[in-house]
């Protein structure tokens, strides 16, 4: 008897282990607001970069790095699934303020507004014949990683002025509805 005492007493302190180590995960993995809006993403995007925060920047990998969002957008081409092509997706636009000093030359304390209203979404492996099948113009929820270069910020300017270009990506994206 005493044995079958002990092994039962066992098993709920196991059970409850476990269920005090799902409770402290799942509240590690909570997502932030603009992982599940295109829109907070650009606000949160343009809070930061008008903060002096890059992307490249140690916070900014803290903030934006490896990150799984869910958001909507429209399908700007129909995907054939060649090697290495990826999905084009119109979206919302969003507008935000980059310092011209992140801008490959430029210099200062002046801010740029950027305003985007295009996605380039890397598809899972796993998702390739999925994005096949949605027609162009189809308005698709959608899931991704933001991966480790989400914002790339280059330049547009052959004149010596400071002018960029801003590219936003996700990666494994993966449509939820089509």
């Amino acid at each position: 008897m005493r044995t079958s005492f002990v092994i039962l007493a066992l098993v709920g302190w196991i059970v409850a282990g476990a269920d005090s180590m799902i409770c402290a995960q799942g509240s590690a993995q909570q997502l932030a607001p603009w992982q599940q809006s295109w829109s907070k993403y650009g606000a949160e995007l343009g809070s930061q970069m008008s903060k002096g925060v890059g992307p490249d920047s140690e916070l900014g990998k803290k903030i934006f790095y490896n990150k799984p969002v869910t958001w909507e957008g429209t399908l700007k081409n129909s995907f054939e699934g060649k090697q290495g092509e990826s999905v084009f997706l119109t979206m919302e636009q969003i507008e935000f303020s980059v310092p011209v000093s992140f801008f490959p030359g430029g210099e200062g304390s002046a801010l740029s507004l950027v305003k985007i209203g295009q996605l380039l979404v890397h598809p899972s492996k796993l998702a390739i014949d999925a994005w096949k099948k949605i027609p162009a113009g189809t308005k698709i929820r959608f899931r991704a990683n933001t991966g480790t270069s989400p914002v790339t910020i280059g330049t547009l300017s052959r004149d010596g002025r400071a002018g960029g270009l801003v590219v936003l990506a996700v990666y494994e994206g993966e449509p939820l509805t089509p």
